[in-house]
């Protein structure tokens, strides 16, 4: 993992600066001058065996990088782990200032995500009991996992149910217990989690919400934020002025999206579609009413 997360912030790195960061590490606990020839290529292989990613060699510079090529299939999940293990290799590094990092807590992912994984490799069905917020009793059903989402510190499985006929998404904090079967299902091979979630803000999907052109209205401060951050894929910005900027979407308003838009507060209008318009506007009349 050092090895990784280190090729990785330099980008392009020689084997003498591995050597240097090396000695120099707070994981090298034996106090050694270098990082060893034969561990050097057992950690290698085990990059590319265990987390598809190449470390590649280029005699001209006697350079060593993470291979693009290996990570362009999956780029996301490439992204997501190699962050993943630059955050934890440099908590590692600092644990002595562990009371200084504040951290945000994924309460729902600790004890069903490991099962649902397994049984996601296997393709292995589960058996599930759920309590929705909305109901006041459990029910529960099997499923089929086809791929897991973590959104807004929550972790969510999507799958297709023995209740229903469209996939659906659960929380995996309100998950109450989950259970290995013994039955195997077929995963379609025309699904495609990048596909599945694109016309969405998160994870309400197969709500019925179609894709429409959005168009909102943000002063500069808001517009600096959401530059840094898009709320979606298609984000586009329209127009830029000094008092304010204009964003274009093309996007299933769901209510997770309009909830995200709803936190901006005054900063933000919404322009199209009319509808939404109208109902922010029904929303700051009432506002109005209860603050008089």
């Amino acid at each position: 993992m050092w090895l990784i997360t280190t090729i990785n912030a330099a980008g392009i790195i020689t084997k003498e600066r591995l050597d240097y960061l090396w000695s120099r590490s707070n994981l090298n606990s034996k106090g050694e001058k270098e990082y060893h020839e034969r561990s050097f290529r057992r950690h290698r292989a085990h990059c590319a065996e265990m987390f598809g990613i190449e470390i590649q060699y280029n005699n001209s510079s006697r350079t060593y990088s993470i291979s693009m090529e290996s990570t362009r299939n999956n780029s996301e999940f490439q992204e997501w782990l190699l962050n993943s293990f630059s955050v934890q290799q440099l908590l590692e590094e600092v644990k002595h200032m562990s009371k200084r990092i504040v951290l945000e807590h994924i309460p729902s992912g600790h004890r069903f995500l490991t099962t649902i994984l397994t049984a996601m490799s296997t393709y292995s069905r589960l058996e599930v009991s759920y309590q929705r917020f909305d109901r006041p009793e459990p029910h529960t059903f099997l499923l089929n996992p086809y791929c897991v989402k973590v959104f807004k510190q929550r972790w969510y499985v999507v799958g297709q149910s023995s209740i229903h006929d469209e996939l659906r998404v659960y929380s995996l904090d309100r998950v109450l217990h989950i259970n290995d079967t013994e039955e195997h299902f077929e995963m379609p091979q025309d699904f495609d989690t990048s596909m599945f979630f694109a016309p969405y803000y998160g994870v309400m999907c197969g709500t019925g919400t179609k894709s429409e052109f959005v168009r909102i209205k943000v002063e500069p401060l808001t517009a600096k934020y959401i530059r840094s951050l898009p709320l979606h894929h298609t984000q586009t910005e329209e127009v830029q002025t000094a008092d304010y900027s204009v964003f274009n979407y093309y996007v299933a308003p769901t209510y997770d999206f309009i909830q995200e838009l709803r936190t901006q507060g005054s900063t933000l209008e919404v322009l199209e579609p009319k509808w939404l318009r109208e109902q922010f506007a029904e929303e700051a009349k009432k506002l109005v009413e209860m603050y008089k």
